[in-house]
């Protein structure tokens, strides 16, 4: 629908500018700057991952919750709307888990597995990294 460059290239090409042409530049001279324009490329870096991640995570994470709440709820059209509403269903899955509707299988173990997977999307988006060292620790050691 809209011309090149999309949002997310342009997140990079800011995040890209900040990174090779300031920081290079306060490195030795205004350690506070340094700091500062490293979390604003840290920013950038995760509201592009969010605007190439959201919809997905959304519609899984949607899917996964029709699967722990036995339900099978549309998703909503509208990003808003689907955002709006994940919250809710988040809300009251937090009240049926303190209700005790999750402390037994099989209902727990979807559970289990549906935080599991919500806490590796959202460290997709905020913090990649870190994925990529626990694949490292977990990988098997060869001699």
């Amino acid at each position: 629908m809209y011309d090149k460059p999309d949002a997310s290239q342009l997140l990079d090409t800011v995040a890209w500018y900040l990174q090779e042409k300031i920081l290079p530049l306060l490195k030795d001279s205004d350690r506070r700057r340094y700091y500062e324009t490293l979390v604003a490329i840290n920013v950038l870096k995760i509201a592009r991952r969010e605007a190439v991640w959201e919809m997905i995570h959304l519609r899984e994470e949607w899917q996964r919750l029709n699967f722990v709440q036995q339900v099978s709820t549309p998703f909503p059209d509208d990003p808003i709307t689907a955002r709006a509403e994940l919250a809710e269903r988040n809300h009251r899955l937090c009240e049926d888990i303190i209700a005790g509707a999750y402390d037994y299988w099989p209902r727990q173990s979807a559970l289990f597995e549906h935080l599991l997977v919500t806490t590796r999307a959202q460290l997709e988006v905020t913090n990649p990294d870190f994925l990529t060292r626990l694949a490292q620790e977990d990988a098997p050691k060869t001699l």
